[in-house]
């Protein structure tokens, strides 16, 4: 006869084993791991996401500085946008020249937004090889789509920033930054912009599957 903590590990896999059983025949939802799809949203994920479709693919970044006496400086960066989490978000991740930060040979920084599945907002996560973590709330605004970042900034200080996409076409679009001392009360330019030209334009690119306000 088996000893009796034998028989309890024994009755729990049983147990265990039955209950596995029922919820494979379940009509249930399809809760399978997600898997790599390369650059393409999970039909289960939210019909908003698509709205972010304009940031897939490979980029070449041209922006432009305003430093602190007035004068100005252009930088070059590339940047590859694509599905993740398994089609339920889109990243993107931009190398830049050193220009933030001589004690490295590149300057990368990473953005993914996905879509709450409850609220139906465009959220988000950023950080980069400086450590700066920040959270994005994201909305179109008619043609534009609008950043809010919170986080840890480059100077630190208590301050958010608001980066607008707009000009948006298949193969080009510009972005500029703006910062807010008092919550998002005003704004004043924040010293930076950026122009975005497609590196290989797709055979048929289409600026219509985003949806607009």
């Amino acid at each position: 006869m088996l000893p009796s903590s034998h028989r309890a590990a024994l009755i729990f896999c049983l147990l265990l084993g039955a209950a596995c059983a029922i919820l494979a025949q379940s009509d249930g939802p399809d809760l399978s791991v997600a898997t790599d799809r390369g650059d393409h949203r999970d039909p289960r994920a939210p019909e908003a996401l698509t709205q972010l479709a304009f940031m897939i693919g490979d980029w070449q970044i041209t922006s432009e500085y305003v430093l602190e006496d007035g004068s100005t400086m252009e930088s070059t960066a590339r940047m590859t946008g694509r599905h993740t989490l398994g089609g339920f978000a889109v990243q993107t991740e931009a190398v830049h020249s050193a220009l933030a930060n001589p004690d490295l040979d590149i300057f990368v920084a990473s953005h993914t937004f996905t879509v709450h599945p409850k609220s139906g907002k465009i959220v988000g996560i950023a950080i980069n090889t400086l450590g700066n973590r920040k959270f994005n709330d994201g909305e179109f605004v008619g043609e534009d789509f609008v950043v809010i970042a919170s986080g840890e900034m480059f100077g630190g200080g208590d301050y958010i920033n608001r980066s607008r996409y707009y000009n948006i076409t298949p193969n080009r679009f510009e972005t500029r930054l703006e910062t807010s001392e008092d919550g998002g009360e005003t704004w004043r330019d924040g010293g930076y912009s950026s122009v975005f030209v497609r590196s290989e334009p797709p055979a048929n690119a289409s600026h219509s599957d985003r949806a607009t306000d």
